[in-house]
Formats: structure tokens, sequence, C-alpha cells
């Protein structure tokens, strides 16, 4: 295997993994990151030359009035395109994430995301907002929910264990808390609301607005998990084209 064989777009850098080989040795991280670029790689070319996953993407960029629920995983929703990486029953489509979405422009009414966007690169996921800027309709919106820098920081600074124990990632010391945000569970960016309104703007949006939880302003965007876990870890963005 040679550095030209992961995909420029890849989780991991050049860099990286040339450190990584000329080490000698891959570390745990390492070798799952390469094999989610594989799964990953195999899913965009099955989705190029699969006859039935053709179809599928040709009968996706007819439709219109599109209500996309990005990054699904095993919540399914009604009357949403439910899309994800991974099959599972229900979804509508599995895609890698960072991709072109497989919608006209000005074809979605409603995009809702949560708890994903973090999983993936800064310059991935700001390709992925401008995706949504694209496939939205004129007054179209984005709700964006992801884990919640500021709450961390604050919680931290302010030694409150009780809120990392809360929130999942509890740990012997609060410092543990804050390196299982940034290295567990898979993440690769977090964002505070200034961070996501910049990516956002790189996308194209304009007007991009702070939530809260089960506050959006769109009765069809009520969708958010009812969880204390979830409501104090959070930030919550709209954002309309």
């Amino acid at each position: 295997m040679t550095i030209a064989t992961i995909p420029k777009h890849s989780l991991l850098s050049k860099q990286g993994l040339r450190g990584a080989l000329q080490g000698g040795e891959f570390s745990f991280q390492t070798l799952q990151d390469l094999r989610m670029e594989f799964y990953l790689l195999r899913k965009r070319w099955s989705n190029k030359l699969n006859p039935w996953c053709r179809s599928k993407i040709r009968q996706l960029s007819q439709m219109d009035n599109v209500r996309l629920h990005w990054g699904c995983g095993s919540r399914i929703l009604d009357g949403w395109i439910n899309l994800d990486a991974f099959p599972a029953p229900g979804i509508d489509f599995t895609m890698d994430l960072r991709g072109r979405l497989p919608f006209r422009d000005n074809s979605v009414q409603f995009v809702f995301t949560e708890h994903v966007l973090e999983h993936i690169s800064y310059d991935a996921g700001c390709k992925v907002l401008g995706e949504f800027y694209r496939v939205l309709q004129p007054g179209g919106v984005a709700r964006i929910i992801v884990p919640d820098l500021k709450s961390f920081c604050e919680s931290y600074l302010n030694s409150d264990q009780d809120f990392f124990r809360k929130v999942g990632v509890a740990g012997p010391n609060t410092a543990a808390g804050m390196n299982s945000l940034f290295y567990g569970h898979f993440h690769r960016y977090i964002y505070d609301f200034d961070a996501l309104k910049a990516s956002l703007e790189k996308g194209g949006f304009e007007l991009i607005e702070p939530s809260s939880h089960l506050g959006s302003s769109y009765p069809e965007l009520l969708l958010d998990t009812d969880s204390v876990e979830r409501e104090l870890a959070s930030l919550y963005v709209e954002a309309r084209k």
C-alpha cells in the first residue's frame, strides 16, 4: 500500500500516514480510520457502478420538497429521506456523507442532522454545509445539532464533574472528560457557535441563528432527541437559505 492509494479527501493526512508507515506501526485509531476509508471507498464505487444505486440516485435527483435526515443512523423519520453511511432497516440510501448529495439544486425543504457533523473533518464539514445550501430551496432551513464546545469548556473550568457524568463522558477527572470529547467517539472537530457559523458562511449561508433544545421555530424541525444528556451537551443552530 502506498500513500497514493488513500483517497485525496481521506480523514487521514498524508503526513500522518507517512509517519505511521515510517515508524513501522499503526495506532488503533489509524487502523480504524483506514478501515473506514476503505469502506467508504467501496461505497462510493458501488454507488457509481451498481445499477440499483444508480437508479436510486436518479430517483432522488427527481424529487422536490425533500425533507432530508442526514446521518440518520438507526433513527428513521417518517416522511423524510434518511441518509447514512451504513445500511440499516428503513434507511433510504447509503453513501459517503462527505460527498455530493443526490438531489437537485433547490429541491430540499428541510435538513435535519443531529450529532453527526462532528465525526468528519473541518474541511469536509464545510463542503457538507455547502451541499446543504446547494440543495435547499430558497427559504429552506437546516437544523444542525453537534456537541457544544463552550458548554464542555465552561464545565471543565468550573470543575463540574457532574456535567461530564450526565453527558456520558465521565472519567476520573474533568480533564479525562475533555479528552474523551476530543479523542473519543470518532470525533474529528468540535464546534462552538462561532466556529459553526463561520463554516455555514463558507457554505453560502447568511441567515444563521442559535437555537435551543426542542426550540425550533419550524414545527417540522421539532425532532431533537429528548434526553438530558443531549440537551446539556448540544449546540443547536438553524441556518436558512
